[in-house]
């Protein structure tokens, strides 16, 4: 299959590109980690004016009317310049699942309020205990029992967790949940949750990626030893080689497991865990290679490089590790021989 993003989702994504570049500097990133602030407390309501919040919803709910293939490019570039994740949860994840799913007066609560900027939502799997952005989040997707509910924050119950990076914003959700929070126990739709965030989180994966590649790179070019840039060195170029390599793959794999939303393929789970697998590859290669090219400095509390080691490091391991990943893969394969 050959695919390509149009050009209004490339123009729509070089604007959330460039406002994040101007508006969102790792020294405000660090701040927020230095004074225990969150990535969406400046950018919630400016992104979404500038529609981030709004292409998956329906235009009678105040949306953009569009599909999900805005996003993949635009979650990238949160993951390059370090937003939180609960802004993509709330884009990406929870508004298609109850454009999908949602009773009409429960699209009719949130969905406005979703497009507006109003609301972040985050995401509990089954058997998760914690859940990034929680101490955040105004409302939640909680899978219990093979069903999906909606929970607002004042009927739930959260424990901020401590953390190297605050800006997770990890908690323990607790929450009472039955027929009136309940918004599907269809077939297939914890599957097409679980397919959702995975895909989302696998977008974030490649920025983060792209990032410390980057990092690298520019480190390299002006680092010397022995009388000569550390880039010319040829076992750092092969090692950065791969990683493109990695890269590139797991941003293919993702974007083809956003299309497969969109377009109702009945594999899009099958598309997400390869994606959230390949995409932890690669970041775990990414994070391995620029921590070693930057030698020393790269351990310390002083560099950049950290905020972006150690956010790869936790998406790495949450919804699904690439080798579990893989081991479900591989099952669902032999189940269909």
């Amino acid at each position: 299959m050959q695919f390509s993003f149009d050009e209004e989702q490339r123009e729509f994504a070089g604007l959330v590109n460039d406002y994040l570049e101007q508006n969102f500097s790792a020294r405000a990133l660090r701040q927020q980690w230095e004074h225990g602030g969150h990535a969406n407390s400046d950018l919630l309501s400016s992104l979404a004016e500038l529609g981030i919040m709004a292409p998956a919803i329906p235009e009678e709910f105040e949306g953009l009317g569009r599909d999900g293939l805005d996003l993949p490019l635009a979650f990238e570039a949160f993951g390059y310049y370090g937003v939180a994740e609960t802004i993509a949860f709330t884009s990406g994840v929870v508004a298609p699942f109850l454009v999908r799913y949602a009773a009409p007066e429960t699209k009719r609560r949130w969905l406005p309020q979703i497009a507006q900027g109003r609301v972040l939502c985050t995401v509990q799997l089954e058997g998760d205990s914690l859940s990034i952005g929680a101490s955040t989040a105004d409302l939640f997707l909680i899978v219990r029992n093979g069903q999906v509910h909606l929970v607002a924050r004042e009927q739930a119950r959260v424990t901020d967790a401590v953390t190297q990076d605050p800006t997770l914003a990890l908690g323990e959700v607790e929450a009472e949940v039955g027929a009136e929070t309940l918004v599907s126990d269809a077939p297939g739709a914890v599957e097409y949750l679980q397919s959702l965030i995975r895909s989302a989180v696998s977008s974030i994966l490649v920025g983060i990626s792209q990032r410390l590649l980057d990092s690298a790179r520019e480190y390299m070019l002006v680092r010397e030893q022995f009388g000569r840039v550390i880039g010319s060195f040829q076992s750092l170029k092969h090692r950065m080689a791969d990683t493109v390599v990695q890269i590139e793959a797991a941003r293919s794999l993702s974007w083809y497991a956003h299309y497969s939303h969109v377009h109702d393929d009945a594999h899009h789970l099958t598309a997400a865990n390869m994606a959230k697998s390949a995409a932890s590859v690669a970041a775990h290669s990414a994070n391995y290679t620029a921590l070693q090219h930057h030698g020393g400095i790269g351990f310390t509390w002083e560099h950049d490089l950290h905020m972006w080691l150690q956010r790869g490091y936790a998406l790495e391991r949450m919804f699904g590790t690439a080798d579990e990943l893989r081991a479900a893969l591989g099952a669902h394969y032999l189940e269909r021989l």
